[in-house]
């Protein structure tokens, strides 16, 4: 694997764990102000 790929491939994976994260972070903050409210 040359080291365009691999930057592409990691990219990737990097994208796809902070879209997860976020997507997860935002559910977490929706339930606590819902809890809160």
């Amino acid at each position: 694997m040359d080291d365009a790929a691999r930057f592409a491939f990691y990219e990737k994976i990097y994208f796809y764990e902070l879209e997860r994260k976020v997507a997860h972070g935002y559910v977490h903050v929706q339930g606590n102000s819902h809890f809160a409210n």
